[in-house]
């Protein structure tokens, strides 16, 4: 079972303000969470009571553990600066004889990106670089023109000049 959840280093319960629980931990099927939110700690407890310090604990955060990690009797799971992106804490126990419990407890949690990292964000990117692009381009466009022109009007002031010294003998 879980027992408890920090975020940020800090226990969460039901009925603090902002609290990302509707109801209790061991309850709770998913968390989801702000990209601020992303330093967690999990407490969890074997239901075997008569020497419980014999109890083993192995977790796991699908999306970012491979294996299972073998706590020993260790009863905490924590994790931190967690990237965004939907995960899945999985905690198995075994009894006090080391047989591993057929049932795990999972929980969904899901870490939103920052306002800065999401898809929305990155399609305003593209399109502020796009503008930079055309705008360079623009620009280089017309300062090639301008240069033309100005060679364009120098050689025909120079033909000008010659034409009028024609005229002139």
């Amino acid at each position: 079972a879980i027992t408890g959840l920090r975020i940020n280093n800090q226990p969460v319960n039901v009925t603090d303000q902002d609290s990302p629980l509707s109801k209790g931990i061991n309850e709770t099927k998913e968390i989801v969470l702000s990209y601020q939110q992303n330093f967690l700690s999990f407490d969890f407890a074997a239901l075997q009571f008569n020497h419980s310090s014999k109890n083993l604990f192995r977790y796991k955060l699908t999306g970012l553990d491979h294996d299972w990690i073998y706590n020993g009797n260790q009863a905490t799971a924590t994790y931190t600066n967690l990237p965004a992106g939907t995960y899945t804490f999985v905690v198995n126990a075994s009894n006090t004889s080391g047989i591993w419990s057929p049932h795990t407890h999972q929980i969904r949690v899901v870490i939103k990106p920052a306002p800065w990292a999401t898809w929305w964000a990155y399609t305003g990117y593209a399109l502020l670089l796009a503008g930079a692009i055309y705008l360079f381009v623009r620009v280089r466009i017309n300062r090639i023109r301008l240069q033309s022109r100005m060679e364009l009007q120098e050689k025909e002031s120079a033909q000008l000049i010659i034409l009028d010294e024609f005229k002139g003998r």
